[in-house]
């Protein structure tokens, strides 16, 4: 057996070895130690017996969220821009926040809309036409028309149009959208890319902030 090295340690064991030999009777518990001894066991088996309680599992993020803008390419002083800590600015105005959770904020930090799991967008309990998906994001439109906007590596935003078969469909009005750029819209950030940009620059500020609650009750 390994020697006890520490001083202490030695010294306990010698005095244990210099007691006096004790009677039997005297190393005997009396009924009333016995009986708190059996109490303190019981508890113990009751402790044990209890089962462990389940932990909540953390919520999967819906959203990737990093430091990201789109603006329009001949006015770079204007647009939005998402913070890396999911602070949405326009024209440098704060005026939401979106979570890694799929919630879409506003300044004062109610919730205007959310993403499910499949990239649905909600507001309230009631699906909007708006998907996120990957590269960024479609809005449906009647007659089974969608609008695509797709964020690039190169900085690049596609905003095309297509009927419910897929192919081109004509935009209207004579004049083309306004040229796009983003940065910091690559990788899964492109979907809330997609989320800010639809919300705040197509559907505008004030309905995708206020949301139907917004509307005057009926006189």
């Amino acid at each position: 057996m390994r020697a006890l090295a520490h001083p202490l340690a030695a010294s306990f064991v010698a005095g244990l070895l210099l007691l006096p030999a004790c009677d039997k009777d005297d190393n005997k518990p009396d009924d009333k130690t016995a009986a708190h001894k059996a109490d303190d066991a019981n508890q113990a088996d009751e402790v044990k017996a209890v089962p462990p309680q389940p932990q909540p599992q953390p919520q999967a993020a819906v959203l990737t969220i990093g430091a990201a803008k789109i603006v329009e390419k001949d006015k770079p002083e204007q647009g939005i821009e998402l913070g890396a800590d999911g602070i949405v600015s326009v024209n440098g105005d704060e005026v939401g926040s979106v979570a890694p959770d799929g919630k879409l904020r506003s300044a004062e930090g109610k919730i205007m809309m959310t993403v499910t799991t499949e990239g649905r967008v909600t507001v309230g309990d009631k699906p909007i036409p708006l998907t996120l998906v990957e590269g960024g994001v479609n809005l449906e439109g009647p007659e089974g028309k969608v609008v695509e906007i797709r964020f690039a590596e190169d900085g690049a935003v596609a905003m095309a149009l297509k009927n419910a078969d897929g192919s081109e469909a004509e935009p209207p009005g004579d004049e083309p959208p306004p040229e796009m750029t983003a940065e910091g819209c690559t990788g899964e950030t492109a979907k809330a890319c997609g989320l800010v940009f639809a919300a705040y620059m197509l559907m505008g500020p004030d309905e995708a902030v206020e949301g139907p609650d917004s509307a005057p009750a009926e006189p």
